[in-house]
């Protein structure tokens, strides 16, 4: 046993096993080999484990304490583990060789775990713990449930290995590193950065900022590489960074960017804004549980470039499918969605929904895009614009408006009464069922007409330009043309039921104005 007097000290152990006392100076202390403990004592120690598996304590103090390394910073362990306690105090702590536990104790410690797998707690105040080599485990607080770090906001930092990280109290910083590495970021408002390979991150509670790798364009060593984000509680900003990303931002109004590669990402709870970024991404406005329901979040869902699958899910969501040919649903409610550039397919689903395809060849469903399958209730009531390019769309259930824009497009209203507008272009209208208003625009147009389809107003038709196509085996012979006051109606002669009354068109309609 070595005791340390009242002065600065300096002791080295045997290579049995020692016991040492720094006392009241501040003591340099050598433990030797063997297995030893150390007591730093008060004052600012400087204390080596040297060889073996030693227990050193720094007690009061700013301490330096080693756990197999000399002063002159050569490794000299043969890879034992050491236990190491800072104590009172702002101390140093290397780990140096082996597996070690590190306990950083009181004060604004600086911890190195060093190599192999390692623990380290930061216990009190605000720590920077530095994983090294090898599969670590880091705690920015206490192991105590009844004594936690209320106080201590801790840079966590993984290094190489597949680590754990875990900030536990406060706002915390945690860097994952290399290697395949799970971060908890526990209470607080926490930053975390999953940096290279395939990382799990978990915000925990309050408003956490979680980018899966290090947040700048130079991370091009992890490219490729998934990480899996979950928000949990907070109103989170995640960004997945590079590779195939996962995402799940749960409650609150979170904020997330897929990055490059192709993503799935999940609002959940709450009114999120989720976008894609490059790749082919797919994002969920709402839930993953499907026995969960998201009825109050009201999304924002931005596809960005590369080909996208939005999904609005439950409440009035806003899409925009960015570049590229996107896939958009709105799910429940009454969403907007605008499929932008590239040839999209756009499904409002169930609500009164607003549907723009915008650039390129689009596809666009009211309701659901199988036609003959009721869907919504009657009195939805779709908005849809075609946008740029020669788009198919079509209203299905309720009361809609269909507008084709540019582009020779093909508009097929569906049940209920519909207002269709051709626009620019030569189009092709069918109101279907229900008595449909079919405004042709400009351009060579072609008006669909059938029996028991109801009685549709044809506004704009121009003789000689425009044409009627005749369905279910019908043809001109077969019709009764009368005029009227404000144009011509045009009837079936065997029923009487009246197909279109074309408005401003008076005697000047015959057969040449019938084809396909």
């Amino acid at each position: 046993m070595l005791l340390g007097e009242g002065g600065a000290d300096e002791m080295y152990g045997s290579e049995e096993e020692d016991t040492i006392f720094g006392g009241f100076g501040s003591d340099v202390a050598y433990s030797g080999k063997g297995k030893d403990l150390t007591f730093g004592g008060k004052q600012n120690d400087w204390i080596s484990g040297d060889e073996d598996s030693d227990t050193l304590f720094g007690d009061r103090g700013g301490d330096t304490i080693l756990g197999d390394i000399d002063r002159s910073d050569a490794a000299s362990g043969e890879g034992d583990g050491d236990w190491l306690f800072g104590g009172e105090g702002a101390d140093f702590i290397g780990g140096g060789e082996g597996p070690d536990t590190l306990r950083a104790g009181k004060g604004r410690d600086l911890a190195f775990a060093g190599k192999d797998n390692d623990w380290i707690w930061g216990d009190l105040d605000s720590d920077t713990l530095l994983g090294g080599d090898g599969d670590d485990s880091i705690f920015g607080g206490t192991n105590n449930s009844e004594a936690p770090d209320w106080l201590g906001t801790d840079l966590l930092y993984g290094g190489l290995g597949n680590d754990l990280l875990n900030g536990q109290e406060n706002e915390d910083t945690l860097i994952g590193g290399k290697g395949n590495d799970r971060a908890y970021g526990g209470k607080g408002d926490d930053r975390m950065f999953g940096q290279l390979n395939s990382d799990t991150l978990y915000g925990g509670e309050g408003v956490d900022t979680i980018l899966g790798d290090s947040g700048n364009a130079e991370d091009a060593e992890s490219a490729g590489e998934g990480d899996v984000i979950f928000g949990n509680d907070g109103g989170d900003i995640i960004g997945g960074g590079s590779g195939s990303d996962t995402v799940q931002a749960g409650k609150q109004d979170d904020r997330v960017w897929g990055g490059k590669g192709p993503d799935e990402i999940w609002g959940e709870l709450d009114s999120d804004t989720l976008t894609g970024d490059s790749g082919n991404d797919t994002l969920y406005g709402g839930m993953q549980n499907p026995l969960a329901v998201d009825a109050s979040g009201r999304d924002l869902l931005l596809g960005n470039s590369g080909f996208d699958l939005l999904y609005g899910q439950e409440a009035d969501d806003s899409l925009s499918g960015g570049e590229d040919g996107d896939t958009l649903y709105g799910g429940k409610d009454s969403d907007f969605i605008h499929g932008d550039g590239g040839d999209d397919l756009i499904l409002g689903d169930n609500g009164n929904d607003t549907l723009c395809g915008d650039d390129g060849s689009d596809t666009i469903f009211g309701d659901n895009r199988g036609i003959d399958v009721a869907v919504g209730d009657a009195g939805q009531k779709d908005c849809i614009n075609g946008g740029k390019g020669d788009d198919l769309i079509y209203g299905n259930e309720g009361q809609d408006v269909l507008n084709g824009d540019a582009g020779n497009d093909t508009l097929i209203g569906g049940k209920d009464n519909d207002l269709v507008l051709g626009g620019e272009g030569d189009d092709l209208l069918f109101g279907d069922l229900g008595d449909d208003s079919l405004f042709g625009g400009i351009g060579s147009d072609r008006f669909v007409l059938g029996a028991g389809g109801g009685t549709d107003t044809v506004i704009n038709f121009e003789v000689g330009q425009d044409k009627f196509v005749l369905t279910g085996g019908l043809n001109f012979q077969q019709l009764l043309l009368s005029q009227t006051a404000g144009g011509t109606l045009l009837q079936v002669a065997a029923t009487g039921e009246v197909l279109a009354k074309v408005v401003g068109v008076n005697g000047a309609i015959g057969v040449g104005d019938f084809g396909f």
